[in-house]
């Protein structure tokens, strides 16, 4: 395990020598490791090493067996062989640090990891631990009705007849909302309907399903 400071550990396993009496490398000669995730429990000894030998940049070997986990060696000033993350991380947080011991006046914010002042642990009936002082969620309900919409191309005079009565040519669009105005396109449907009701063109028929559609609905 590997920390900058108390609040930022990079943890990466590699297999045991003492299993076989082989250690695994790559083509470059170094010895196999891949990154692990750490439990609360062993991010908060990682905690304990960095403030215990007050080792801002530490490395330990932290061992696994029976469901616990157990310190067994610690590095002191150590860094992780090659992980481009890591060493990211550790330069803003060093960066970020140094920054803020020289100049505090500018009151420059942890890029990662928190400043151990500022870190809210309390003392508990389980040891010290951190403290959950805000939830923040951004929540938007998804109980909303759609939008009832349809959508019909008209060639019929009368339609131009009624877009022209209620000056849709002067304003370039036409909202009809009034109960009179809805009830002269549903007594336009109607007619259509009843007009056309004979007709076997199949261009005719699909318009019948649309008039019909739109007679449903304004008779509702």
């Amino acid at each position: 395990v590997y920390t900058v400071g108390p609040d930022y550990a990079h943890a990466e396993a590699r297999k045991s020598p003492a299993l076989d009496g082989k250690v695994e490398r790559d083509e470059h000669g170094k010895e196999v490791r891949f990154p692990v995730l750490l439990s609360a429990k062993e991010k908060m000894l990682a905690r304990r090493v960095s403030l215990a030998f007050k080792q801002t940049v530490c490395g330990f070997d932290l061992l696994r067996a029976n469901g616990k986990s157990y310190v067994c060696d610690v590095n002191g000033f150590s860094f992780v062989k090659n992980s481009t993350k890591y060493y990211d991380d550790c330069a803003k947080i060093l960066g970020t640090m140094i920054m803020r011991a020289l100049a505090p006046q500018l009151h420059i914010p942890w890029v990662l990891g928190s400043a151990p002042e500022d870190i809210p642990v309390v003392p508990t009936t389980s040891g010290s631990m951190m403290e959950l002082r805000s939830v923040v969620a951004v929540i938007r309900h998804g109980d909303r009705t759609p939008k009832q919409k349809m959508k019909m191309e008209v060639k019929h005079r009368k339609f131009f007849e009624l877009f022209e009565k209620y000056e849709g040519y002067r304003k370039g669009h036409l909202k009809l909302k009034k109960p009179k105005q809805l009830q002269e396109v549903l007594d336009i449907a109607r007619f259509l309907l009843s007009e056309n009701e004979k007709s076997l063109d199949p261009e005719v028929c699909e318009k019948k399903a649309k008039l019909q559609q739109l007679k449903l609905v304004l008779e509702m």
